[in-house]
């Protein structure tokens, strides 16, 4: 073979590479593309290093988060402990009843409430201080008793009348200028101290109060016994003890009376007073002048902290006047609330501490005396 021939079977013709179909034998290898110095990396690879950056900062953000986080819930727990502790030493002690009349509940806030708007209403009550609790436990027993039993005798009070009496207190109709009345009716809820719900409850009981009052005039006989007497007023026991010596010794009572006794209106009429009706005073009264023989002398009677010698001049049945009807209705309802009571669940649970904190601030609030005696609410 000539060597021109041999040279054309070595050298490929034009596109095919050397070492056949592949080029694989005879194609030097590649190699990855060099960074040269000072130059940029390789497109993939700077997004590969700029994926892991951003991987790590995410981790980073998330670390950071998961510490916002941490610290958020602790600072939370410790307020929700904080609040709980409050609630639970400030707010929830106050929602405790005190007072139960039936389903009626009374809780010591309200209580609070009440005490302070009849020290605010009646300062005078300061001077019996140590009595307030009770006296304010009882008028809400007999509200309790009135709010529960009063339809019991048909007598019903609607929110319609309960809006009449706030119209009448506050001087502004319900049935004229509508935000002119709210105003009055907020004011006046404002003024009392209490919540509007309470508020509306004491008129309710005291609206209902005056119906059974009303039922029982009515219902009123036209004739009663009744008993006329006369009286000397002192302070002390022992001064009564002197009164009845000096009467007993032949003194004349009209002029003792008018010399010693503390009651403005009878002293001057010798110390007599009008027809006594049976049942419409107090119990030891009542006994005396219901059971004793005409001219008797009365022991020292107790009349609230003070005493009263009493002469028993006659008792006969008589018509009832007007002034003693109310009595009479007064009687009735006493007695009517006294034997409701007895079938109704009356429970008190007011704790001497909470009674004397109460009484201790309100006092202090006003101005009064900032200590008073234990707890008086007959537990």
């Amino acid at each position: 073979m000539s060597r021109e021939r041999r040279r054309e079977q070595a050298v490929p013709p034009p596109g095919r590479p050397v070492g056949g179909p592949r080029g694989r034998r005879d194609e030097p290898p590649r190699r990855p593309p060099q960074r040269q110095r000072g130059g940029r990396p390789p497109r993939r690879a700077r997004a590969d290093r700029e994926d892991r950056r951003t991987t790590r900062d995410e981790r980073e953000r998330f670390r950071q988060l998961l510490l916002v986080g941490a610290v958020g819930l602790v600072i939370v727990a410790a307020i929700a402990i904080a609040a709980f502790g409050y609630y639970q030493t400030q707010i929830a002690p106050k929602h405790k009843t005190v007072l139960q009349v039936g389903e009626t509940r009374f809780s010591l806030s309200h209580f609070e409430r009440r005490l302070r708007l009849e020290l605010e209403t009646n300062p005078a009550l300061q001077q019996i201080a140590s009595d307030l609790p009770d006296f304010v436990l009882s008028q809400l027993e007999n509200e309790g008793v009135l709010l529960e039993a009063a339809p019991r005798l048909g007598i019903e009070v609607t929110e319609d009348d309960i809006d009449a009496e706030i119209g009448r207190r506050t001087g502004v109709s319900p049935g004229g200028d509508e935000r002119l009345f709210a105003s009055a009716y907020r004011q006046d809820v404002r003024d009392s101290g209490l919540h509007a719900d309470e508020y509306r409850h004491m008129l309710r009981a005291d609206l209902l109060e005056q119906g059974v009052q009303a039922k029982f005039r009515d219902e009123a006989p036209a004739r009663e016994p009744q008993a006329r007497a006369r009286l000397i007023l002192v302070e002390t026991e022992e001064q009564a003890q002197e009164v009845i010596q000096r009467l007993e010794a032949g003194e004349d009572f009209a002029a003792l009376a008018g010399e010693l006794s503390l009651d403005p209106a009878s002293k001057e009429r010798g110390g007599e007073v009008d027809w006594l009706v049976q049942g419409t005073m107090l119990a030891s009264i009542d006994d005396f002048l219901f059971s004793a023989e005409p001219g008797t002398l009365s022991g020292p009677l107790d009349v609230s902290g003070l005493y009263v010698v009493l002469e028993l001049l006659e008792r006969q049945e008589r018509d009832l006047s007007d002034t003693q009807k109310d009595s009479v209705a007064s009687r009735e309802h006493r007695e009517w609330l006294d034997e409701t009571k007895a079938t109704l669940q009356v429970v008190r649970s007011l704790e001497p501490e909470d009674e004397q904190d109460i009484l201790s601030d309100a006092l202090e609030d006003i101005g009064g005396p900032a200590s008073v005696p234990g707890g008086s609410s007959g537990q």
